[in-house]
């Protein structure tokens, strides 16, 4: 897998490589039609300067033909490389009969994580009923409660009334 990564990986690079000079040949095609152009318009302006001008055209074809030849030897290693890739296949296959040693690991694995699976759901159900027993106590606890908060306001009262009883006769009394 790291091998065919790596031919992938030149393989990308030589491929952008070709764009890129291909990029740059096409802008030396453009220059090269301008240069034409610039002299097909202004003749007579440019008498003087024509050897200049010729020499930049020669400069730029031996550039372009420099990047032909620079783009033929990307095609080479291209070519070199899918020779690579395909040896990289062949050990590729070699690598499927570990993988199935692998897979039948995962298997494994699997079979162990759903015995964790079940183990954890049963503890889950337990853990449900006893928060069921406890929801339950609380209800409990919260009725007596309510009862002793009504027994306790009924005995305030009560006390309540029996002190202004008292105060009514005290009162009465004087």
């Amino acid at each position: 897998d790291t091998i065919i990564a790596t031919l992938e990986g030149e393989v990308n690079k030589l491929q952008k490589e070709i764009v890129h000079l291909r990029g740059e040949l096409s802008q030396l095609q453009c220059q090269k039609s301008e240069i034409e152009y610039e002299i097909k318009q202004k003749d007579e302006t440019y008498h003087s300067s024509q050897s200049l001008v010729r020499e930049k055209m020669k400069t730029n074809l031996k550039e372009m033909e420099e990047l032909i030849q620079e783009r033929d030897n990307l095609k080479e290693a291209l070519n070199d490389a899918m020779k690579r890739c395909t040896e990289a296949i062949l050990n590729q296959q070699q690598a499927e009969e570990k993988t199935k040693e692998v897979e039948k690991k995962g298997e494994n694995l699997v079979a162990s994580k759903n015995l964790v699976k079940k183990t954890m759901s049963d503890q889950l159900k337990s853990t449900k009923l006893e928060l069921v027993k406890v929801k339950e106590e609380k209800s409990d606890l919260d009725r007596e409660l309510k009862i002793m908060k009504e027994d306790l306001k009924a005995i305030k009262l009560k006390q309540r009334s029996e002190e202004n009883a008292r105060r009514m006769k005290k009162a009465h009394n004087k």
